[in-house]
């Protein structure tokens, strides 16, 4: 898995991002504006809905669970980690690819799962009260600026 994320961000997944970030917008409305007419045409669709699921032929991201897995999570989470210490395409952004990727795999083969999440999840508390604490510090001072400036009054 740390192989097939690491070759897909290092062969360019930026561009998949940039194209999908442009049309994004339009095909969550568009698909948003479809599922509403769906419903009011049809309203007794939901009520039968998990009736008529299970003889649907619906497509999957892969055919087994590993390929899902690094469809869903290894190319986004490496390219985005990856992203924010060096340009696309360069060989600095190779280099960190490999790396970051070969440590992912050095860590999930040697960590037990849940004791990865559960370091990971305090991790993130503390990175996310810290964040939490800078956002209410910045909000707090930016109310106080803006009240103790006010305009002048008008000279006559």
């Amino acid at each position: 898995m740390g192989l097939l994320a690491g070759g897909t961000v290092i062969f360019g997944l930026g561009k998949i991002v940039d194209v999908i970030g442009k049309i994004g917008p339009a095909i969550v409305i568009l698909t948003i504006m479809l599922g509403i007419v769906a419903i009011i045409m049809n309203p007794s669709g939901l009520a039968t809905a998990n009736s008529i699921i299970p003889q649907l032929n619906l497509l999957k991201a892969s055919t087994n669970w590993f390929f899902s897995a690094v469809s869903y999570v290894g190319f986004c989470l490496l390219w985005q980690a990856v992203a924010r210490f060096s340009e696309d395409k360069t060989p600095k952004f190779r280099l960190l690819t490999v790396i970051m990727a070969g440590v992912g795999v050095f860590v999930g083969l040697l960590v037990p799962f849940d004791r990865l999440v559960n370091i990971i999840y305090v991790i993130n508390g503390y990175v996310g009260i810290i964040l939490f604490i800078f956002m209410a510090y910045k909000t707090i001072r930016q109310r106080i600026l803006k009240s103790n400036i006010r305009p002048q009054d008008e000279l006559s």
